[in-house]
C-alpha cells in the first residue's frame, strides 16, 4: 500500500523470495497499486495471485487511465479470469502492453471470443502476449477475427495447436492478407507451415506493404514508389512475387501495348536467379524510365530486355 501511496513512483516489479510461497499481501493491496495515480508498468509475475487478486486486478484493469504496461506472468489463472480481464480490455484506455497468462487446461472458445472483442474496441494496445497457450481452430478463428478489425496492436505472441483446421487456417490467412499494421506475430506451433506463412506476411510489413496497398484518401501508389519497393525486396523472391502479383503491370506480359520493358540493373535479382542471359533486342526505349535509369544504362550498356519468366 505504501508503494502505491508514492506519488511520484511510475514502476513496480514485485517477486517472492525463495522462502515465500505465497503472495505477502491481500486484495486491499492490489487494489491501492490499481487505484495509483503514478504507477505506470506494473509487474506482477509469478507471485502466485489467488481469485481475490485477479479479481481486483480485472475491475482495476476497467477504469485505469495511467498504467501503461500489466505482467501478470506466472501467475494461475482461469478462464473466467481470462473473460474479465478482456471485458475490461475493451474499456481500457491507457494499456499499451499485456501479458495476459493461460490457464492449466488452455483458454477456452469463450475466452478467444472475449479476447478477440477487446481487440475490437481497443484502439491503445500495441502489444499482446498469451504465453503458453494453445489456441484450438475455433479459438484461432476468434483471434484473427479481432486482430482483422483491429488497427493498433504491432506485436502478438501466441501458441497454437497442431490440430488446427481448415476454419482457422482460412481465418489466420485472411487476418495476415490485410493486416497491415502488425509487426512481429509469433507462433508457437508444431505446424512449420503456419510459421512460415506468419513470417512471410510480418516481412511484407515490415518492408512496408501497408504504406503502397492501403494509400491514404484512396489514392493509388505512383509508379516510382512501386519500384522503389521491388529495389527493397530484390534479395527476398517470395516478397517480389507477392508485389508483382499485386501489380501484375510492372511485367512486359501484361503490358497491353506491347511497349518494351527495361529491365535496369537496380532491380536486377541477384539472389536464386539473374536476368542475365537475354539476347540484345535492338532499339533501347527510355520514354517510359525513372529519373536516372537512362544514366544507369548507359553507364553498364544494357539493351531492352524481355522480362525474365516471373
Amino acid at each position: 500500500q505504501a508503494l502505491a501511496e508514492a506519488p511520484h513512483l511510475e514502476v513496480v516489479s514485485l517477486q517472492l523470495s525463495s522462502a515465500q510461497q505465497a503472495v505477502p499481501f491481500g486484495r486491499p493491496a492490489v487494489k491501492k497499486l490499481m487505484q495509483s495515480k503514478s504507477i505506470t508498468d506494473l509487474y506482477l509475475s509469478r507471485l502466485g495471485l489467488g481469485e481475490d487478486h485477479l479479481t481486483v486486478i480485472s475491475e482495476g484493469l476497467a477504469t485505469n487511465e495511467t498504467l501503461r504496461v500489466l505482467d501478470l506472468f506466472g501467475n494461475n489463472i482461469e478462464n473466467h479470469h481470462v473473460i474479465a480481464m478482456a471485458n475490461a480490455l475493451a474499456v481500457n484506455t491507457s494499456v499499451e502492453i499485456l501479458v495476459l497468462p493461460c490457464p492449466a487446461n488452455d483458454l477456452s472458445v469463450e475466452s478467444c471470443a472475449a479476447i478477440s472483442e477487446a481487440l475490437k474496441q481497443n484502439s491503445k494496445l500495441t502489444t499482446l502476449n498469451l504465453p503458453r497457450s494453445n489456441l484450438t481452430d475455433e479459438g484461432i478463428f476468434h483471434l484473427a477475427q479481432g486482430l482483422t478489425v483491429n488497427k493498433t496492436l504491432k506485436k502478438v505472441e501466441v501458441g497454437v495447436s497442431k490440430n488446427v483446421g481448415d476454419t482457422g487456417m482460412h481465418a489466420l490467412m485472411e487476418m495476415l492478407e490485410t493486416n497491415y499494421e502488425l509487426e512481429r506475430l509469433v507462433v508457437s506451433s508444431a505446424d512449420q507451415t503456419i510459421k512460415e506463412k506468419t513470417e512471410y506476411y510480418m516481412r511484407l510489413n515490415e518492408v512496408g506493404r501497408g504504406n503502397l496497398l492501403n494509400q491514404a484518401g484512396g489514392r493509388a501508389a505512383s509508379r516510382e514508389q512501386w519500384v522503389e519497393m521491388l529495389i527493397s525486396v530484390k534479395e527476398d523472391l517470395d516478397c517480389l512475387f507477392y508485389f508483382l502479383n499485386a501489380n501484375p503491370t510492372l511485367c512486359q506480359f501484361a503490358n497491353p501495348t506491347g511497349a518494351a520493358v527495361i529491365i535496369t540493373e537496380e532491380i536486377r535479382i541477384t539472389r536464386r536467379h539473374t536476368l542475365g542471359g537475354y539476347p540484345d533486342y535492338g532499339n533501347k526505349n527510355t520514354a517510359s524510365m525513372l529519373p536516372g535509369e537512362s544514366d544507369l544504362m548507359d553507364g553498364h550498356k544494357l539493351g531492352t530486355r524481355r522480362a525474365s519468366a516471373f
